[in-house]
């Protein structure tokens, strides 16, 4: 007879966290300096800089292109605020599809949030100039939960 063990919900919870925390260490901790269009890494070109073997290079490639390229059909104005929403559905996009990779997309909004609060941080303490009622803007929702989709949608090669 064969018994089967059921993880306790605590146990799920803390797997869950641990990964979380994993995938968002990953993303907060790339050297990117610019959109992953425009950056290069070794033999990589357009990428988001983040050493994981989970990441695949086309997946990377066309994740790049598409935050980028996506980017100006949400949100077509220029300035500081726009250069931070750029860079956080980059991060959020990259940061969903390494989720996928552990099969945790239910994850993603959590993420999501997690990212926009540490991204919004970093960019006040930069200097930079940033309306944070930017974020509220539908155009914004959208290309994040745009980039957010994608990521998932490439993590699972349906793309």
């Amino acid at each position: 007879m064969t018994s089967t063990i059921t993880p306790s919900k605590q146990t799920i919870h803390k797997l869950m966290n641990d990964i979380l925390g994993e995938v968002a260490q990953l993303v907060l901790n790339s050297k990117r300096t610019m959109p992953a269009h425009f950056m290069s890494n070794g033999d990589k070109t357009k990428t988001f800089c983040i050493d994981s073997d989970l990441i695949d290079a086309a997946d990377e490639y066309e994740m790049a292109n598409e935050a980028f390229f996506q980017f100006s059909n949400f949100l077509p104005q220029q300035n500081d605020s726009i250069m931070f929403l750029l860079l956080l559905g980059e991060d959020i996009m990259i940061g969903t599809y390494l989720l996928g990779k552990y099969d945790q997309v239910d994850l993603a909004e959590t993420l999501q949030q997690e990212l926009t609060e540490v991204n919004l941080s970093s960019f006040k303490e930069s200097g930079k100039e940033f309306n944070p009622s930017a974020l509220e803007w539908p155009e914004a929702q959208s290309y994040l939960n745009h980039c957010r989709d994608f990521g998932a949608m490439r993590s699972t090669g349906n793309s």
